[in-house]
């Protein structure tokens, strides 16, 4: 072999050499990264996991405070059908006794003019 030939595969291995150190480089690059994509997604979902958690116990509490006002309302309604039942019971005795309180009144007027 000439020193023309040694020459030309130095400058060959050395190309090789400097391909295979980029090549490397390029790669422990491309896994840091893809490292930090990876930690960036875990971080990612776990906000996610943390607000679908609020949302539901938000849902919860929405769907609490929509059966207590359920169960106030039935309350509320039960309570104003038992006073409107009152009522009728009171306006009738009322119509009773304006009816007594009349003929008391008429059967005096009577008695006081015959006296």
């Amino acid at each position: 072999m000439s020193d023309e030939d040694d020459e030309k595969r130095q400058r060959q291995m050395d190309f090789i050499v400097e391909t295979l150190a980029r090549l490397t480089v390029t790669v422990e690059r491309t896994a840091e990264m893809q490292a930090q994509h990876i930690e960036e997604t875990k971080r990612r979902d776990d906000e996610l996991t943390e607000r679908i958690r609020q949302t539901e116990r938000r849902d919860d509490e929405a769907s609490e405070r929509i059966a207590r006002f359920e169960r106030s309302y039935v309350v509320i309604s039960n309570l104003l059908v038992s006073h409107d039942e009152q009522l009728v019971e009171v306006t009738e005795g009322l119509n009773r006794l304006t009816v007594v309180v009349e003929r008391y009144i008429a059967a005096r007027g009577n008695s006081t003019n015959g006296a």
